[in-house]
């Protein structure tokens, strides 16, 4: 017999009888105040709990008014502007330092972070054959429901599920944030293949990668990602061994074939003399003393070094065009130069859900020309001129 899912005119009857006999008369919630969800009847939030760990200021009082203003977000008193920008400057991983952060109320020192960085990473495990039995069985579109119904199901394989002391509730909240990570990647990979007719991919993660490399690792068939997407999400690692292969290759022939080396001067070193039957590599003859081949690795190291550091300040003092250009290629998937350079101005948007990833106002849509709408165009598309 079949799931039956469908509504029928008899459920329809059934709901309209509902609605006859279940209505509340609305006066009655303000003749005994009560609280509709976290709001009062003027919409202002209504005191539920008490907490140390967040804080969220959403208005300012000026000359006495209550005023709305730009949110502030703070975690454990910290701004977390103040935190990202940290992890940027300084090259920290973000995810951990901030899941400490949280959990522990103060930031962790360098050698604190190492251990609970190898805590997170001894707890990166599934239960066998929990991926097959659970997260693909009944793929979903909703990633919420892909983890409920995973952290429901984890409670069984739990030995001391219903332990609520202190550690072992400690213990049960480092597994979950050690395999959240996993349990949302399987799960999309298990939408995009039993519900889009993708590819499957299930990938492992890395004890030698961070929270967010593994992501990235996890999500790719190839488990490649380059210096801009680890940036992004954390830092960089061995996940963009394709580039620095490149960049390598590129450097060495700047020292070795171009005579781009103040050092070394304008000297090719080595020969080219390739023998089609020993390959390319067996076949390169070095003309020069093991001083001067060290040399050359030093020059090497040198000018990647300098372009790495470089372009990690070019990526990090454009964090928030880098954001705007992949929102708007998430949409559009192609631009031309003059649509890149209003991206860099901040004259071309995300809109939608690209914008709300963002945390942007959402652009209006632009013609399909390209033409700026005219007057009595859109309110947004006004508000922001």
């Amino acid at each position: 017999m079949s799931f039956n899912m469908k509504v029928t005119p008899e459920l329809l009857e059934l709901t309209e009888e509902c609605v006859r006999n279940s209505s509340i008369d609305p006066s009655l919630y303000g003749k005994y105040d009560v609280k509709r969800g976290l709001r009062d009847i003027n919409g202002n939030g209504v005191l539920a709990g008490l907490t140390e760990i967040s804080d969220i200021i959403a208005f300012k009082n000026v000359d006495g008014v209550k005023t709305p203003c730009d949110g502030e977000l703070y975690y454990r008193g910290v701004n977390i502007v103040d935190l990202v920008r940290g992890f940027l400057s300084e090259g920290r991983l973000g995810f951990e330092e901030t899941a400490y952060l949280l959990l522990f109320g103060k930031l962790p020192t360098e050698a604190q972070l190492g251990q609970f960085n190898e805590i997170l990473k001894a707890q990166q495990s599934l239960p066998k054959n929990f991926v097959r039995d659970v997260v693909m069985k009944a793929p979903s579109r909703d990633m919420m429901n892909t983890l409920s119904r995973s952290v429901l199901t984890l409670y069984a394989y739990d030995h001391a599920a219903d332990d609520t002391s202190l550690p072992n509730v400690l213990r049960q909240c480092l597994t979950l944030i050690a395999v959240f990570p996993m349990l949302s990647v399987y799960g999309f990979q298990a939408y995009n293949h039993y519900m889009m007719g993708k590819s499957l991919y299930i990938h492992n993660p890395s004890k030698k990668l961070s929270t967010a490399e593994n992501i990235l690792r996890m999500l790719r068939p190839d488990k490649q990602y380059t210096q801009t997407e680890a940036l992004v999400l954390d830092d960089i690692s061995t996940g963009a061994s394709n580039d620095i292969e490149r960049a390598t290759k590129i450097a060495r022939a700047m020292v070795t074939k171009y005579g781009m080396s103040e050092k070394l001067g304008p000297i090719t070193y080595g020969s080219d003399d390739s023998n089609p039957f020993l390959g390319k590599e067996m076949g390169h003859i070095s003309n020069y003393s093991e001083q001067t081949a060290s040399e050359i690795d030093e020059e090497i190291q040198s000018i990647i070094s300098t372009a790495y550091q470089k372009t990690e300040k070019i990526l990090t003092d454009h964090i928030d065009e880098l954001h705007r250009l992949a929102g708007v290629l998430y949409e559009k998937e192609k631009i031309d130069g003059v649509e890149f350079q209003q991206v860099m101005d901040g004259n071309l948007l995300p809109s939608g859900m690209a914008a709300q990833a963002l945390g942007q106002e959402p652009q209006a849509a632009l013609p399909e020309d390209g033409a700026q709408p005219q007057e009595g165009g859109s309110a947004s598309q006004q508000d922001q001129d």
